[in-house]
């Protein structure tokens, strides 16, 4: 357990002095009279209500620091190395307000600082997925624009060591902060701001392409046996890149220059985007800067860079998410999983898309603060960036009123829960959550595979809704023992739903348990 920006000494010197003045220059803003703060505290921000409230930073020489919002002051006395913190009491949602940092001679002032809701949102390209290339985008962006809804967006960046800030700012949502904002995140906070009719603070850190390891501390990984060798392959890919091909090409360089010759671009390692894949790259560089800021919680969708792993993703989601809440001090986060949407991949590891599902529906389904929002009917199979952002962050809207907030909200589709088989007649029970079956397209329901004992899998031959269960009857099997609904890359054929739209969940069964059922 680590301690995050707390009133104890905290050693910098895992990272180079050069490297921190570097990166204190590039991304912080000006510091005033001494006082430095990171990015993720600036004007027009949204701190989170109802929950302590960290605020942290560097000092030049002052013995004493206090910041005070509303009323409320906390003093702190800064750490040999300039660095403090300090923990605001518990606020309501309201707002606008000027927060206040001071040492004995100078302050510094943030203005129009609103209390209210604050989410984590992160992923890779899907969430990173920008609202002006999303249907309905345009719409969106021409406005009206909600001053209450204001919108962080971290700029990519990738560190093999922890650094102190991201590249960001807060700003109101408008044409310009929204257009190259996520999407998915956007329509959530929208939503939320409908609904529960305080501020909102979205925190877009997302990575194109980036698997889960990136987003997880190397601590975290090395202390696991199953994905210590996650960095331990690492470390060997890296050292044997800088062996074979970073030095010679750095002396080659040393020597260009020397006769005055341009070296070219430096290789970037085995990784890919710029070493944002290497395990830890990004929570190095784009989520623990910016812990432990109160929020609400985060939503995550990700998951296509991991297909092929589905049982290390099992273990390494939950990893990852336990270390999310270390970092933010927060140990029952509510954290939002967007399953996969469904997707012809063209490569080899081919029916991996629905392991990988049921990786993320039982990851959601371990943890008591975790919720999965299914997408398989939101999917485009010719592209792995479908466009309806929409329905997605809606669903982690409903999924967040419902759950999180206690705002009665259908969020979930139906939940096969379990099945009964009577020779060739299969029937499959459905928690509906009181809504009801039906179909998207008012057919009868479709999806539905069934197994024999012996291995061999046929489609069902008839099915048809009987109140909460679907009735499946097989003409030639006479050793019926498993089924599997919408089980493939891309079942677009599957219609089975509620009677509000939202889709039943992919699920296979063993024997007559539904794996995932409640």
């Amino acid at each position: 357990m680590r301690t995050h920006r707390s009133g104890l000494p905290r050693p910098f010197a895992v990272v180079p002095i050069a490297l921190i003045i570097a990166c204190a220059l590039l991304l912080t803003p000006p510091a005033i009279a001494g006082i430095t703060l990171p990015s993720i505290f600036g004007d027009a921000m949204v701190l989170q209500r109802d929950r302590l409230i960290p605020v942290w930073g560097t000092t030049d020489g002052a013995s004493t620091i206090e910041v005070a919002i509303g009323g409320e002051s906390r003093t702190a006395t800064p750490n040999a190395d300039g660095s403090w913190r300090v923990d605001l009491p518990p606020m309501p949602a309201g707002g606008p307000h000027e927060l206040k940092v001071s040492t004995p001679g100078e302050t510094r002032v943030f203005r129009d600082i609103l209390i209210g809701e604050v989410w984590i949102c992160s992923g890779q390209s899907n969430m990173e997925w920008p609202l002006r290339d999303s249907i309905g985008g345009a719409d969106a962006i021409d406005g009206p624009h909600d001053d209450r809804l204001r919108l962080f967006r971290v700029e990519n960046a990738a560190s093999a060591e922890p650094v102190d800030d991201v590249n960001a700012s807060w700003a109101r949502s408008s044409t310009e902060s929204a257009a190259p904002f996520s999407g998915v995140a956007f329509f959530m906070g929208r939503r939320l701001r409908e609904e529960l009719g305080v501020p909102v603070g979205l925190i877009h850190t997302a990575f194109g392409g980036s698997p889960a390891e990136a987003w997880a501390s190397r601590g975290t990984l090395e202390s696991s046996e199953s994905l210590r060798g996650i960095v331990e392959d690492a470390d060997r890919r890296w050292d044997e890149f800088v062996r074979t091909t970073l030095a010679p090409w750095r002396e080659e360089a040393d020597r260009k220059r020397a006769r005055g010759e341009d070296p070219g671009p430096e290789p970037q390692g085995p990784f890919g985007w710029m070493n944002g894949y290497r395990p830890t790259g990004l929570y190095n560089a784009m989520l623990e800067p910016m812990a432990p800021f109160a929020v609400a919680g985060a939503v995550w969708y990700q998951g296509e860079s991991n297909v092929g792993r589905h049982e290390q993703y099992r273990e390494l989601l939950p990893a990852m998410i336990a270390d999310w809440r270390d970092a933010f001090e927060h140990p029952e986060m509510p954290f939002g999983i967007v399953q996969l949407a469904n997707f012809a991949d063209p490569y080899p590891n081919g029916g991996s898309w629905p392991a990988l599902r049921e990786a993320q529906m039982l990851v959601a389904d371990a943890d008591p603060h975790a919720g999965l929002v299914v997408t398989i009917d939101r999917g485009n199979p010719t592209d792995i960036h479908p466009r309806d952002k929409h329905a997605v962050g809606d669903r982690l809207a409903r999924w967040a009123l419902d759950s999180v907030y206690g705002v009665e909200t259908p969020h979930r589709g139906p939940v096969c829960t379990g099945m009964d088989i009577d020779g060739k007649t299969i029937t499959l029970t459905f928690d509906t959550g009181g809504r009801g079956l039906a179909t998207r397209d008012g057919e009868p329901p479709n999806g539905f595979a069934i197994g024999s004992a012996s291995g061999g899998w046929v489609w069902a031959r008839t099915s048809r809704l009987e109140g909460d269960t679907v009735v499946l009857t097989v003409k030639w099997m006479t050793d019926a023992a498993k089924v599997r609904y919408a089980w493939d890359n891309n079942p677009d054929w599957a219609n089975l739903c509620d009677e509000d739209g939202l889709p039943a969940r992919p699920f296979r069964t063993v024997g007559p348990v539904p794996i995932g059922g409640e």
